[in-house]
């Protein structure tokens, strides 16, 4: 059995989708190679593409339950063992069993499996089943019936939801597309199947959101169609030209795939019916990158992403939460580097991130206080600071901090205490021990002062009073037993003792106001007496001179 295909795949497989759907307004399907029938009557229903394989299934007969053939070419240059082969070579078939019409068919990555949309049964039973067959090597596993409303037309999985997507019909050619998860529970419908271009459907793909489906056109005499579905929007979103290079040579369009990003292949049955062409057409594509976060924002995912582009997502956490990891396309980064974002450069397939912001850690700082008052107990988020603050009782002040039970530094720490970047648990006990108290003695001579007797706190301000007896003011002011100098007015009746580190003893000393003037009246009174004894002393030797001058004259 000859098998040719001209560079139909590459040897990675990459997941895309086509930008938009007017991408086949100008699209040119070429002819890229043919293979035989493998039973002489047989016919090419079905296609799809796996890891390994391109898949085709030749369905032996429309009108007995005559065994169908899967036959499996080589996609890569090596087979699934890594040993190497010619690409696109023949790989190996297997004749088991009827799958009905085989109308579509499509390949299941998870589960590494080939579904068979059954189309018009022949056998009652398997009306709206499908067939499953293993990917490597092709045999049957199981039939599973997925609906009661008709046949199952065509199937496509869904790579970007992990989900299937069923073309169901009815008897009377109703139409409609049904989304299942992989037990085949129906999870939604598009009901809005154009039926106008052809009165059954051949078969369809999905890339991206989008489902490019094939009427079948062979008995309406006009030219085939690609219509294009919007899956997000429910509706039909356009319907174009669908012309095979060589279109003289072929009977119908028969299966549709994707191969790669933008490239999709159809396999169609030509006029002489035991060759099997196949075409390809290259469109426009766009990649997808898909965001994901736990308590935080993230820039959205997007479905539609040129190919060769950059796209920067960008991420934020809750409050109180900070990056734990970030994964792309199932692979953890290292997030020292990408703290706040990650760049996509170039875009040449789809994508999956997912950043994980976790809740920062809450230490306890644990409080206690001797003879004053503190903050309660607090958690602070790692990183954070936490500030302790504390106060004395009256009378207290401030003797030791210890901080883990080391002793901390109290200058600068008099009021409260400051936990930087916490890391770890910690413990504060503050201390306040009673302030000193002093004495203050004070006396005054000629007069009164309150208190006599008086007591301060260290620290503290202390004021005596005094008061002169009837006539008296102060003479002498002494502190501690120092004389005051530069008495000021207000220190004439009280002294204020200030900041009290010490004991101290105040005397004040009173004085007769007229005392000043009353000494001053006897010095005076005592240097005239002093004066006249003096003159009297003068006189009396001038008396006792002049009488011996007498006598010497004589």
């Amino acid at each position: 059995m000859a098998f040719i295909l001209l560079c139909v795949f590459g040897n990675t497989t990459v997941f895309a989708a086509i930008k938009e759907s007017d991408v086949f307004l100008d699209a040119n399907w070429s002819y890229v190679g043919a293979t035989s029938v493998f039973q002489a009557d047989g016919w090419l229903q079905a296609l799809c593409a796996t890891e390994d394989y391109l898949i085709c299934m030749e369905n032996a007969s429309n009108t007995s339950s005559a065994p169908d053939t899967l036959i499996a070419f080589y996609k890569n240059n090596y087979d699934e063992n890594g040993n190497p082969v010619e690409q696109f070579s023949y790989a190996k078939h297997i004749t088991e069993m009827d799958y009905e019409h085989g109308n579509g068919m499509t390949y299941d990555p998870v589960r590494n499996e080939v579904v068979i949309a059954g189309g018009k049964a022949l056998q009652p039973e398997n009306t709206g089943c499908i067939f499953i067959v293993d990917a490597d090597t092709l045999q049957f596993k199981r039939k599973v019936h997925v609906t009661d409303e008709g046949r199952v037309a065509a199937i496509d999985y869904w790579k970007d939801t992990g989900q299937y997507i069923l073309l169901i019909g009815s008897d009377d050619n109703v139409f409609k597309f049904v989304i299942t998860d992989t037990d085949f529970q129906v999870l939604d419908t598009i009901e809005s199947v154009d039926t106008s271009a052809g009165n059954t459907f051949q078969d369809f793909c999905i890339s991206g959101d989008y489902i490019i489906s094939i009427p079948f056109m062979k008995r309406t005499g006009l030219a085939d169609t690609l219509q294009v579905y919007s899956i997000p929007e429910k509706r039909l979103a356009g319907t174009y030209s669908l012309q095979l290079e060589d279109e003289d040579i072929y009977v119908e369009p028969e299966s549709i795939c994707e191969i790669e990003p933008g490239r999709l292949l159809i396999g169609s049955t030509l006029k002489d019916t035991s060759q099997i062409a196949f075409y390809t057409t290259r469109v426009e594509s766009a990649f997808s990158v898909t965001t994901q976060v736990e308590h935080g924002t993230v820039t959205d995912s997007q479905r539609v992403v040129d190919q060769g582009t950059d796209f920067t997502v960008k991420y934020t956490p809750d409050e109180n939460y900070e990056l734990s990891s970030v994964t792309v396309d199932g692979e953890e980064v290292d997030i020292t580097e990408y703290p706040n974002e990650y760049v996509f450069p170039n875009l040449q397939e789809n994508h999956r991130i997912h950043i994980r912001f976790t809740e920062i850690p809450q230490f306890a700082i644990e409080t206690v206080v001797h003879n004053g008052s503190i903050d309660a107990p607090l958690l602070v988020r790692e990183g954070k600071e936490g500030v302790v603050h504390y106060q004395p009782r009256e009378h207290y002040a401030l003797e030791r901090i210890l901080v883990d039970g080391q002793e901390a530094e109290i200058t600068g720490n008099e009021t409260g205490y400051t936990f930087s970047e916490v890391r770890k648990a910690h413990t504060i006990e503050v201390f306040f021990a009673e302030v000193p108290v002093y004495e203050i003695t004070a006396e005054a001579k000629n007069g009164t002062i309150t208190p006599a007797v008086g007591s301060v706190y260290q620290g503290e301000d202390y004021v005596v009073q005094y008061e002169g007896k009837l006539g008296c003011v102060p003479a002498h002011i002494l502190i501690d037993g120092e004389e005051q100098e530069d008495v000021t007015s207000e220190e004439l009746s009280e002294y204020h003792f200030q900041d009290v580190q010490e004991s101290h003893r105040i005397e004040v000393v009173y004085q007769w106001k007229y005392l000043p003037l009353l000494i001053l009246a006897a010095f005076w009174l005592v240097a005239w007496c002093v004066a006249m004894q003096a003159l009297k002393l003068e006189r009396r030797r001038r008396r006792i001179r002049k009488t011996k001058e007498r006598a010497g004259l004589q």
